[in-house]
């Protein structure tokens, strides 16, 4: 589903527009992972940054809306890898 609104969204800009531009971009490090590692059976995704949390929301939203509940902002005083050690 991802793949198939990317290829649609990347058909429609190189017909809105005319040569050379920017037709695709990667992701950035926290949509490529939650794009290949969330699933199912992921209970929770922790992130410690507003922006980025919004950022996640933003892209789940879009394309993976069943786990939309699933993205939390981590807010403790420990930080969030030391949490986890």
């Amino acid at each position: 589903d991802y793949l198939l609104q990317l290829w649609t969204a990347i058909k429609e800009a190189s017909l809105d527009r005319s040569a050379p531009f920017l037709i695709y971009q990667e992701s950035n490090v926290i949509i490529r992972a939650i794009r290949d590692y969330l699933r199912q059976d992921i209970g929770e995704v922790l992130i410690d940054s507003v922006e980025a949390q919004e950022e996640a929301l933003t892209f789940i939203r879009q394309v993976m809306p069943q786990y939309a509940s699933k993205i939390k902002l981590y807010e403790d005083s420990v930080p969030l890898f030391n949490r986890f050690q």
